[in-house]
């Protein structure tokens, strides 16, 4: 929202540049869009949307499993994919899936 009270527009190198200077303020969304009189739910969506796009441009390589290798943990979604692990993994590997 503007200073007349309207609401703006932000072309796609604005918001890719709001989203990567929040992720440098170290500030909570809340904190960031409360600063920057930006809409937290369209921030939300800027956030979700960048996450997205890195997503389909991930790639994956293939392991091989022989069969004395157990399950380590297994990670459900919403959506119905998931994710097997089957070596011992840390929580900042794992926070850093969802960043």
């Amino acid at each position: 929202m503007d200073s007349s009270g309207k609401f703006t527009r932000h072309t796609k190198e604005e918001i890719n540049s709001l989203v990567e200077l929040w992720r440098q303020s170290g500030k909570n969304k809340t904190e960031f869009c409360r600063e920057r009189k930006i809409n937290y739910s369209s921030f939300i969506g800027w956030t979700t949307l960048k996450k997205t796009h890195h997503k389909k441009s991930a790639s994956f390589i293939p392991i091989e499993l022989n069969d004395s290798q157990k399950l380590f943990a297994e990670i459900h979604f919403k959506n119905g994919s998931r994710v097997c692990f089957y070596q011992p993994i840390g929580a900042d590997y794992l926070q850093s899936l969802f960043r």
